[in-house]
């Protein structure tokens, strides 16, 4: 079972990411932010910590500015929001650090499935591996699909396709949601429910509305790995890694960045309602007992 209790002062960052960030006097701040954020993280979350840091930016490197009110994973306040987070969030990030990575372009929606079939199998059954790639994901949606153009953008229901075809190794079930048939409330219990009974969640949205308005993509697909309680928001694993970093996004705000339409993908293809992928496990109790990476720390 996860431990919480008894917090320990641990580094999160290792020696050789400490030296490349010290490289650049731009990351002075940075380095202040995470000194202060340590003092925070209890060891049960430093190797999933670590791995999710490897893979993102730092704040200095990302191109984008965050909107106000999102508050980076990176941050003394975003470590702070994790510890506090749920036994539940803290299982599902832990697991999910580990396949976290970035997306080819305009993969983010193939990228965030293998991060969560790769998760959900992780917790299933204690594999480490990869049950699967979003190189392996791509390719076979391009065989379906039929894109027009080499780079291409996926819809919920597309990846709900693919994704079937390996949710029985992963231990889990797939089902798209589209947010114009429900609320935020609605939005968020599912969200909640998916976290604290062994899940996982895909989100899909406009990234203008979260206020990535120099992007010059229009929609964004990214798995969330925990639910912050008290300032009502989800910490969303941004695949975008070259712009933007693992963040805390009120979930009022996330819901109405799914509250619109994917543009069509080509001419083949039509514009379809934003929403979100629910990933559940395939129990007859719903949940799994154990964080994988954090139980090695007990």
């Amino acid at each position: 079972m996860l431990s919480v209790a008894g917090p320990r002062t641990v580094d999160i960052l290792p020696e050789a990411k400490r030296q490349r960030l010290s490289a650049s006097d731009s990351s002075s701040s940075d380095e202040a932010s995470d000194d202060e954020g340590r003092r925070v993280v209890t060891r049960d979350l430093r190797r999933a910590l670590e791995a999710a840091f490897m893979t993102s930016r730092p704040l200095h490197e990302q191109k984008l500015p965050l909107r106000e009110g999102i508050v980076a994973l990176r941050s003394p306040e975003g470590l702070s929001m994790l510890t506090e987070a749920s036994a539940g969030s803290k299982r599902l990030f832990c697991s999910m650090a580990p396949f976290f990575e970035g997306q080819e372009t305009l993969g983010c929606g193939t990228c965030s499935l293998a991060v969560g079939l790769n998760t959900m199998r992780s917790m299933a059954t204690g594999e480490r591996a990869q049950l699967t790639t979003q190189v392996e994901l791509r390719e076979e949606l391009r065989k379906a699909v039929k894109p027009e153009h080499r780079y291409f953008s996926s819809t919920l229901q597309e990846l709900v396709r693919v994704g079937s075809t390996r949710a029985s190794s992963a231990g889990c079930r797939l089902r798209a949601v589209r947010s114009i048939e429900g609320t935020c409330s609605d939005f968020r219990a599912d969200a909640v429910r998916s976290i604290e009974e062994g899940g996982c969640v895909l989100v899909n949205f406009s990234r203008q509305v979260l206020g990535y308005k120099d992007s010059p993509y229009a929609g964004h697909v990214s798995p969330i790995a925990a639910y912050h309680e008290a300032t009502d928001s989800f910490l969303m694993m941004d695949v975008a890694i070259e712009s933007y970093p693992c963040c805390w996004v009120p979930s009022e705000l996330l819901f109405r960045g799914m509250l619109s339409m994917d543009q069509p993908r080509d001419a083949r293809s039509a514009a379809v309602p934003r929403g979100y992928l629910l990933l559940s496990p395939d129990t007859d109790t719903g949940s799994w007992p154990l964080c994988v990476e954090c139980e090695a720390d007990e």
